[in-house]
């Protein structure tokens, strides 16, 4: 299995995600106001969330942490496609409880997984694609450091540089 630290920020913790886990990801996941915001934005079966989280641990480039807020589980956060060779990787898969959302805490976990890029994977830039209709999305992002590339039909590409 792939090796993933914990990132502990106090009283947010970023832990590796486990098979205890990718039920509570799945109901998270299928919450229609999150489930909207994804690419493939199908409701997500049992069966088939664990056949991907089977593919997932196989896959050394992708790396996905469960959120922990005061101990309790909620959410879920990943950076792939990391491409050690150019330095870079694609931040996404992002999804908070509902009772934490507009918080800040959003903020705080994004901040968290850059700087893991910056020092630990010793990434250069990060990519993300988000919809343009994902207002609350593209405020964090544009406040922890991303910035607009370009606008793809329904999605806008947007790109962090480390200094």
């Amino acid at each position: 299995m792939k090796k993933i630290d914990i990132i502990d920020m106090g009283l947010i913790v970023l832990k590796p995600l486990v098979v205890e886990d990718i039920e509570l990801l799945r109901q998270l996941r299928n919450l229609n106001d999150i489930r909207k915001n994804f690419v493939y934005d199908k409701y997500i079966d049992e069966e088939s969330q664990k056949k991907w989280f089977v593919n997932y641990l196989e896959v050394n480039n992708d790396l996905m942490w469960s959120v922990f807020f005061q101990e309790e589980w909620c959410g879920a956060v990943a950076v792939y496609d990391i491409d050690l060779e150019k330095k870079e990787a694609e931040f996404g898969r992002i999804m908070l409880c509902p009772s934490i959302q507009g918080t800040g805490l959003g903020k705080k976990i994004i901040k968290g997984v850059l700087d893991y890029c910056k020092n630990m994977l010793n990434l250069r830039r990060i990519v993300l694609s988000v919809k343009v209709n994902n207002i609350p999305a593209i405020k964090s992002y544009l406040d922890t450091g991303f910035e607009f590339i370009e606008k793809k039909e329904e999605y806008y590409l947007m790109s962090l540089s480390f200094k």
